[in-house]
């Protein structure tokens, strides 16, 4: 949409320039067909380099969203798979450290059941 826009300026600024030049010029009718010839012939070869070049960029366009997205969905899985390498590899850790917690609350809640023992209560004394 942008493009067309500009086309349609670049021809419109080429046909004001060119009749500005043929009204103002000293030169014959045949030079003058030949300048406004090469003027139009000049102007044909831009609209048609900068049409091509609009093309080339959609397309280097559409090249990188597809290998951004293939790059995106690659990176997802390694690091999904790394995740993964992770949690297996630190589960048995885990478990262990679970089962030192579980048994030095178990010991903490037996030496507090020691000296709640050993302790007189302060009620007995009195």
């Amino acid at each position: 949409m942008m493009a067309g826009k500009f086309i349609f300026g670049f021809l419109l600024g080429g046909a004001i320039g060119g009749a500005y030049g043929l009204l103002t010029t000293p030169a014959t009718g045949k030079e003058n067909q030949q300048h406004v010839k090469d003027y139009i012939d000049g102007t044909t070869y831009h609209v048609q380099d900068v049409t091509e070049k609009v093309k080339d960029l959609q397309s280097a366009i559409q090249t990188l969203t597809t290998e951004g997205k293939a790059l995106a969905n690659s990176f997802t899985k390694d690091m999904q798979q790394t995740v993964n390498n992770f949690t297996y590899e630190a589960e048995p850790r885990i478990q262990r450290i679970q089962e030192h917690a579980d048994v030095l609350s178990r010991d903490v809640e037996q030496a507090a059941e020691n000296i709640s023992k050993t302790v007189p209560s302060s009620s007995s004394n009195s």
